[in-house]
């Protein structure tokens, strides 16, 4: 369908969340199925929208984002919850602006500019840096270390999804989606505390000059940067349960806390995909939605592992895949890191194969010990902001599995393991592990050496009945869609 603006994609794309209602006297596979009947009347723009892409990235004490301590968790997923609900705020009062994904520490926007006016992205960042600086910086207190900003300007394509959970999930596709966020992981140490960078689509950048800012200093970014820095706290948390109803069931729960569970962190990311989209741009406009089309369905087919899988489906990392196998009990968490932590990965393989033969993936796995008196690793929560749903995670599983992709950079049909869980590996899984060339904190493995191990252990004659763990799963883990809404904006 067409859209004429990007504010009118945004509104259309998160119109799902009036028909949710519909999903909730289903039981998890009619929901799915229903949510797939839908889910093209979203799918992709098909125009190319110019305009502002801008990153904001927080960085707090490391240990508090993989505390053990459930209060520091709480802190974390508050702080970040912070964080985005005040993003959005920001971007919402431009024309079209819009929060289009949040993944832990960074945040990530759009500001539509059919000119490449340096006044808005440069306006909005010194309101997010006062706002971080006003209202996330005291509470964080002396866990708070820096906070990045990067924008770049180009023509986006956007692909719009609701997960099987009934959250909000808006990716785009572009050059100037990807130079801002490389920029600001593989740069990050470089730069000061409230740094504002000014990037370019072949990744070259600048560090914004006061000077540069003093242009941006009208009476309008005035009033905005000291009404964000005077922001109290925004956030919204709904609590997340593995096991319960739909929110229409009487039975659902109200409580205003994130779910707290044992989880295992898996990532699956498309290898080459950047380039892909890269060549696509240049190659013209019908090359570009031709390839927004695919990376579509990839997302669709991607979610419906996540119903096998009987997994949490967090949003997408840009062309990241992202599950929790998250369960309520120990033991099961640690059985799950013996085997399953590495044997869900060719079951991926093979879901995605069956449809995407050509596509390749590179993978992150990390669970990590848990204390005697630890209750959980890992909190989950769903954040509204506004007119939108996004579900959150922090813990060590989720920090150190998106701090292997970044650090390690594993290739096509690899992946990497945080250190901590190469021991509570089978014997036979723990034998494929290598060491890692570039650093101390993670473990190599090829996806084929885990194909191997599998058969060699459940494919030894004589057998009297096929029972192999890849088959297994772990617990039902619903999380519930959420309540619908009528005002979309």
């Amino acid at each position: 369908m067409p859209y004429s603006s990007f504010a009118d994609f945004i509104t259309t794309a998160r119109s799902h969340r009036s028909k949710t209602a519909a999903l909730n006297s289903f039981n998890r596979l009619e929901a799915a199925n229903a949510a797939q009947d839908y889910l093209p009347q979203e799918g992709v723009a098909p125009a190319f929208f110019p305009g502002h892409h801008i990153y904001v990235k927080l960085e707090l004490r490391v240990g508090l984002l993989t505390s053990s301590d459930n209060a520091e968790r709480k802190k974390s997923i508050t702080l970040l919850a912070d964080l985005v609900e005040g993003v959005r705020n920001i971007l919402h009062g431009f024309d079209g602006g819009a929060l289009l994904e949040a993944q832990g520490p960074v945040v990530h926007g759009f500001l539509p500019d059919d000119l490449d006016t340096p006044d808005n992205p440069r306006i909005a960042a010194l309101a997010i840096r006062a706002f971080v600086e006003g209202a996330i910086r005291p509470r964080a207190g002396d866990d708070f270390r820096k906070v990045l900003i990067a924008y770049c300007h180009g023509q986006s394509l956007f692909v719009a999804t609701v997960d099987l959970h009934g959250d909000n999930s808006v990716v785009s596709l572009a050059p100037a989606a990807n130079a801002p966020a490389k920029v600001l992981w593989a740069n990050s140490d470089r730069f000061p505390s409230g740094s504002i960078l000014e990037v370019k689509c072949d990744g070259g950048f600048r560090i914004l000059t006061l000077d540069d800012l003093r242009l941006a200093e009208n009476t309008r970014s005035r009033e905005m940067i000291v009404n964000c820095a005077n922001h109290g706290s925004l956030q919204k948390i709904a609590a997340k349960e593995m096991t319960i109803p739909f929110p229409s069931s009487p039975d659902s729960p109200t409580v205003e806390e994130p779910h707290e569970s044992y989880s295992i962190s898996v990532r699956a990311d498309m290898d080459g995909f950047t380039s892909r989209v890269r060549q696509a741009f240049g190659q013209g406009r019908d090359a570009a939605i031709e390839l927004a089309h695919e990376f579509y369905a990839v997302m669709v087919h991607a979610r419906e592992f996540s119903h096998t899988a009987s997994a949490i489906h967090l949003p997408w990392a840009g062309d990241c895949f992202n599950l929790l196998i998250a369960v309520d009990d120990r033991n099961e968490y640690q059985k799950n890191r013996k085997r399953l932590i590495l044997e869900i990965l060719p079951r991926f393989a093979d879901h995605m194969r069956a449809k995407f033969p050509n596509l390749k993936w590179s993978y992150s796995c990390a669970a990590g010990d848990v204390e005697n008196a630890q209750k959980c690793n890992t909190l989950v929560s769903r954040i509204e902001v506004g007119d939108t749903s996004l579900l959150l995670a922090t813990g060590l599983p989720v920090e150190r599995s998106l701090q292997g992709l970044a650090q390690e950079s594993p290739c096509a049909h690899n992946g990497v393991l945080w250190k901590g869980d190469v021991e509570a590996l089978a014997e036979d899984l723990k034998s494929i592990i290598k060491p890692c060339s570039g650093g101390e904190s993670f473990r190599h493995f090829a996806l084929g050496d885990i194909g191997n191990s599998i058969r060699k252990t459940f494919f030894i004659p004589p057998k009297t009945a096929y029972d192999s763990p890849v088959g297994r799963v772990a617990p039902a883990i619903v999380v519930p869609t959420v309540r619908p809404y009528s005002n979309r904006d």
